[in-house]
């Protein structure tokens, strides 16, 4: 756990590649950790997990809770998931040749 498990997290998104990841209930690490959840944390523990969906409201540019989740399944990660891939990303049908970040 702690700093380590996130290093290793964000080193399987890199080499996985976060372009594959962003937006998909469904990979890699998704995977190791849906196993770890069920081999070592769910037969010992009452796990729930407490997921919100944030947005940006249209009309006041404000950010707003878009949908709560709440569950001890894999099943409301993926509505999460599902709801936020509504809200917050923007689909292209072609990968665009180049693209310019501001972090």
């Amino acid at each position: 756990g702690g700093v380590e498990a996130i290093n290793m997290s964000h080193f399987i998104g890199a080499v996985y590649g976060m372009e594959n990841m962003m937006g998909r209930a469904s990979n890699p690490l998704r995977s190791i950790l849906n196993y770890a959840s069920k081999t070592y944390l769910e037969k010992e523990l009452d796990l729930w997990y407490v997921l919100t969906v944030m947005g940006t409201n249209k009309i006041t540019g404000g950010l707003e809770m878009r949908g709560l989740y709440i569950g001890n399944d894999i099943e409301c990660y993926n509505r999460a998931c599902d709801l936020s891939l509504k809200v917050n990303f923007t689909l292209l049908e072609k990968a665009p040749k180049k693209v310019v970040v501001y972090l």
